[in-house]
């Protein structure tokens, strides 16, 4: 495999989502990316994520309502809440899903997601 060069769009990007304590979208990491690099363009962020998720670095997931987010891997398992007033997504620790109790006779589960949505406790007060 041929080694890629470490530009300094590339630190950006890693900068952004390696800091960032919930998922980003890509206009989220586009935005940020730009206040620092105001030659960062979306096609070098898709690249470098699409070259992060490959290695191993970044999960790619598809919220219903934002559309796909990106968030450090080998993270523990954990589910999201979508605040409708701010847009934010914060992460949920852990699972309360019980698989077994929620599966059908015969299924196997491979993976789960559950999005949960409302109003965060900071647009809520």
């Amino acid at each position: 495999m041929k080694k890629q060069r470490t530009t300094q769009q590339r630190k950006v990007i890693e900068e952004i989502c390696f800091s960032s304590t919930c998922p980003l979208s890509i206009d989220d990491i586009e935005s940020r990316g730009k206040e620092i690099l105001a030659t960062l363009n979306r096609v070098t962020v898709y690249r470098n994520l699409n070259r992060m998720v490959d290695a191993g670095e970044l999960t790619r997931f598809s919220h219903p309502e934002k559309g796909t987010l990106y968030e450090q891997a080998n993270r523990p398992h954990h589910h999201h809440f979508f605040c409708k007033t701010c847009e934010a997504t914060f992460e949920l620790p852990g699972c309360g899903l019980s698989l077994k109790k929620q599966t059908p006779a015969g299924f196997i589960v491979e993976g789960h997601e559950v999005f949960l949505n409302g109003v965060c406790a900071a647009c809520a007060s």
